[in-house]
C-alpha cells in the first residue's frame, strides 16, 4: 500500500511524468528529414546545420543556433537563426546534435528567430529528401 501511495504522490507532484507522447500524430518537430509536401504554405524553407544547443531549465526550452547551408525559399545562405523548442515527451527528433543537418520550413522574423513547428509525421516529397 505504501508503494501505491508513493507512486500516486509522484504522479501528482510531477504531472509531466503522467503524460507520454501518444503516437506519431502527436509528435512535434522543427527539424525535418526532407521538405514536406505542404511546404508551399511556408515562407522560409532551408537546409540548416546545427551550430549550438542550449537548454533553459527555467522555461523548459531548448534553444538551437543554426546556419542556413542551402537556401530554398525566403532566406539566404549563411544566415544564422535561433530556433526555440519547448521540451516535452513528443519532441522529435530528440537526439539532435551539433553538426547535424536538417530541413526547416516555417517563418522567420526580423530578429532571425525561426518559427515552424510541425505536428505529426510530415509527408515528404521524394525528390527533395
Amino acid at each position: 500500500m505504501k508503494f501505491f501511495s508513493l507512486l500516486l504522490a509522484i504522479t501528482f507532484m510531477w504531472p509531466s511524468l503522467s503524460f507520454a507522447c501518444r503516437g506519431p500524430q502527436m509528435e512535434t518537430r522543427a527539424f525535418l528529414d526532407g521538405i514536406p509536401k505542404q511546404e508551399n504554405t511556408r515562407d522560409s524553407i532551408a537546409k540548416v546545420k546545427i551550430l549550438s544547443i542550449d537548454h533553459n531549465k527555467e522555461t523548459y526550452e531548448t534553444i538551437f543556433q543554426v546556419e542556413v547551408i542551402e537556401a530554398i525559399r525566403g532566406i539566404n545562405e549563411g544566415t544564422k537563426l535561433t530556433i526555440r523548442y519547448q521540451d516535452h515527451s513528443c519532441m522529435r527528433p530528440y537526439d539532435i546534435k551539433v553538426g547535424q543537418k536538417y530541413y526547416i520550413a516555417g517563418e522567420t522574423n526580423v530578429d532571425n528567430e525561426f518559427y515552424g513547428i510541425w505536428r505529426g509525421w510530415p509527408d515528404y516529397e521524394d525528390a527533395k529528401q
